[in-house]
């Protein structure tokens, strides 16, 4: 399953170094991943066409951007959570969304595509989530990429509980590097397809016509 692939990419070229940097290290990058990194911060021209039925949800904004690459320094001796949330458009006829935030999508861990951080329901009609990655317990000098998806129908059963069964659902990527103890944060250490010794993703027999689990 090719997640990530339908954001549409609506930015024109005018970036600064940290972002031609990272338009480098998302083009080495999981191929999904990469496409989110660049596109997914970028306004969404024009809304979902409105129908009795649920429409997919389209991504509009996040905060912190995806474009930028995201040091985070210890304060007091210890890095502070960081907080991701997604603003996105989508008629949901009454219909609950699920949002995931995941980290390093793409490297198994376990059976399961990513590493779970939080999850939760999200209430037709709420049209954003904010989720919080805790670092209580990360090593400094690494780096992950950090993924939310917000699902309308996912799979639900382990290992693949938050993949998407249809198109119905809209992913955002930060890349996220934890400062080493001279405070300097090393993006080469990413997950990518060079360092990347374990590929797993949401396989493509988990899509069904209705959506829901197969």
């Amino acid at each position: 399953m090719r997640l990530f692939a339908s954001l549409p990419a609506l930015c024109g070229p005018r970036w600064g170094s940290a972002r031609r940097y990272a338009g480098r290290l998302a083009r080495r990058s999981l191929g999904l991943l990469g496409v989110s990194l660049l596109a997914s911060s970028c306004l969404v021209v024009g809304s979902p066409d409105f129908t009795d039925e649920p429409t997919k949800p389209v991504l509009v904004r996040t905060e912190p951007p995806t474009d930028k690459l995201i040091c985070v320094k210890k304060t007091d001796n210890k890095f502070l959570d960081q907080s991701f949330k997604v603003f996105f458009e989508s008629y949901d006829a009454g219909e609950d969304l699920t949002a995931a935030l995941v980290k390093d999508y793409g490297v198994a861990n376990l059976d399961e595509p990513y590493t779970r951080i939080q999850e939760t329901s999200v209430t037709a009609g709420t049209g954003e989530v904010a989720l919080s990655w805790p670092l209580g317990m990360e090593v400094a000098g690494t780096c992950h990429s950090i993924t939310m998806l917000v699902v309308r129908h996912p799979y639900a059963k382990p290992p693949y509980n938050f993949c998407p069964t249809d198109d119905h659902y809209f992913s955002a990527t930060w890349f996220v590097a934890l400062a080493d103890d001279n405070d300097v944060c090393d993006f080469s250490d990413c997950p990518s397809t060079v360092n990347n010794a374990n590929p797993l993703s949401c396989p493509d027999s988990l899509k069904t016509p209705a959506g829901g689990a197969p």
